[in-house]
């Protein structure tokens, strides 16, 4: 048996556990406009280290288009 305090403090971390879980997924789903850059043959990517940053390459033209991705 546990003791009324040990099982809220599972609950607690479980709940911050999904919290956390469900932050890292949500940043890892692709926006909409890296979807249309891909559909489009833009071949868009990751540009550094944060995944909300991206790049995507224009046909024939340089430098590359570069954005930030914004939660809505």
């Amino acid at each position: 048996m546990i003791t009324s305090t040990t099982h809220q403090r599972i609950l607690g971390e479980l709940k911050t556990e999904i919290n956390r879980l469900i932050r890292e997924a949500e940043s890892q789903a692709e926006a909409e406009i890296i979807v249309l850059a891909r559909r489009l043959g833009l071949r868009p990517g990751f540009a550094g280290p944060s995944p909300s940053a991206w790049y995507a390459n224009c046909p024939g033209k340089s430098p590359p288009l570069d954005g930030q991705q914004q939660r809505q």
